[in-house]
């Protein structure tokens, strides 16, 4: 990073919080002006963020109770758009998890990039879980659909995980 960087915030109310912020660049790639505002209580969160170019990120977290939580997430650029919905239930040894991104429900059929997942607590150490992705972005039709599994185990000091996605791919981690 070379050049100069400034962020200015101010907090108004803290409950519910609501705050914004000035950032300004001087020297890098990065935009040279940012306006952020945050509002949020206990059970939502509302961000938004526009630099000088005009380009507007977004996010909507809320928590319906304890358990279901929804959010959505916006990037408006002059070059691209996206937008991802989200939408989390944790159970007392469960949790699933919806995402689509981009999504377009105005034809007959779904457009988009959708992905549904589940992990179960088979013990109280081994979680087995499963990710199915479902993509129908491409404009040619050509639409696929793909499984992957997880597993994880927590031995209380450490906890290693693995999975093997659709294409072949083990991935595996290990934190101690």
């Amino acid at each position: 990073f070379q050049g100069l960087r400034a962020d200015i915030t101010k907090t108004f109310s803290m409950a519910p919080v609501f705050q914004i912020a000035h950032g300004f660049t001087i020297g890098a790639t990065t935009p040279a002006y940012t306006f952020t505002s945050i509002l949020a209580n206990d059970q939502a969160l509302l961000q938004g963020t526009m630099d000088n170019e005009f380009s507007l990120t977004g996010r909507l977290n809320y928590a319906w109770d304890k358990h279901v939580i929804s959010k959505v997430s916006l990037q408006l650029t002059q070059a691209q758009s996206m937008c991802q919905l989200e939408h989390d239930y944790q159970g007392n040894d469960f949790s699933l998890n919806f995402k689509a991104l981009n999504p377009d429900l105005t034809g007959e059929n779904f457009k988009g990039l959708a992905v549904a997942s589940i992990l179960q607590s088979i013990t109280s150490k081994l979680s087995l879980g499963l990710e199915t992705v479902y993509t129908a972005m491409d404009p040619s039709g050509f639409n696929s659909a793909s499984i992957s599994l997880v597993g994880r185990y927590n031995a209380g000091d450490w906890i290693a995980s693995a999975q093997l996605q659709a294409q072949g791919q083990l991935i595996t981690s290990f934190w101690r």
